[in-house]
């Protein structure tokens, strides 16, 4: 199997993953994938992560049943099938340059997304039209090969609009939850891409046309957070990207994520994450 990948980081250990698990929601790879006839793709103890697979051409034949081996599901074009963590996956190519997108990933809040849009019961689901899951995954691609040093933050973004979209197109807009994502898209869009400036509530709630207490209740249903708990796990989030990758003093990187007060930064961080800004650094 060629495989065109795109990722963060080469390899993730068990601490790495016990790190970015306590992101909401983070994408770790993307990529898209040519499969020779024949060939077969196995993990018997799967991913400690979800993965989600798109097919654009071809055809693909997928393990069905948790133990990996009894069942078989054969994948069409604009099938999307969902692993969870650690479920044995098993997939091979039924044609020459069978293709599929996929993406990994996590975060305590990707259970409840994925319930939220009714994406939590089954492996596979159909969808029509592929053009636009298909251009929301180029956008993921384009911009983890960019050298925006927030690009993390924007992936994470696309996600959620990769799932409420696949949702829009499983459910034919009938799921009341697919809605509620579609509603909520630009609240959540905002404080994804301008989380370092001073956001409003009241603001958040207009742009998705809601009472500010409406507003609130349907964010909080869908993401299981606040509007303001979501915009601090953007911040700490993006904080978190640069200790990593940039030699930027921390209080620097404290007002550029939206949070000037460096000791409450520090406080929020350590709240967050268990280790200090410094700490964590040291820890890249």
């Amino acid at each position: 199997m060629s495989e065109k990948l795109f990722q963060f980081t080469n390899e993730t250990d068990d601490d790495e993953y016990l790190i970015l698990n306590r992101d909401y929601i983070h994408v770790h790879s993307c990529g898209v994938s040519n499969s020779l006839k024949g060939h077969t793709f196995s993990r018997d103890n799967g991913t400690p992560d979800y993965m989600l697979n798109f097919i654009v051409e071809g055809s693909f034949v997928y393990n069905n049943d948790s133990a990996g081996t009894s069942k078989h599901y054969k994948a069409e074009k604009g099938t999307v099938i969902i692993y969870k963590p650690n479920e044995p996956q098993m997939f091979s190519g039924l044609n020459h340059k069978a293709t599929r997108y996929w993406i990994h990933f996590l975060g305590y809040g990707a259970e409840e997304l994925l319930s939220n849009c009714n994406l939590d019961k089954k492996r596979f689901y159909e969808v029509s039209n592929i053009k636009p899951i298909e251009q929301i995954f180029l956008k993921i691609i384009n911009e983890m090969q960019s050298a925006n040093e927030y690009k993390f933050i924007k992936c994470n973004s696309y996600l959620l609009d990769l799932l409420s979209e696949i949702a829009r197109l499983v459910h034919n807009n009938s799921s009341a939850n697919g809605q509620i994502v579609k509603q909520l898209s630009p609240a959540i869009n905002t404080i994804n891409t301008c989380y370092q400036k001073n956001i409003d509530i009241e603001d958040l709630a207009s742009r998705c046309l809601m009472s500010k207490y409406h507003f609130i209740r349907s964010f909080k249903a869908l993401t299981g957070l606040t509007p303001y708990a979501y915009l601090t796990n953007v911040r700490i989030s993006a904080a978190k990207d640069l200790l990593k990758s940039t030699n930027i003093k921390i209080g620097s990187i404290a007002d550029s994520v939206g949070i000037p007060d460096q000791l409450y930064f520090s406080k929020l961080f350590k709240k967050h994450t268990g280790l200090t800004p410094s700490e964590y650094r040291k820890k890249k």
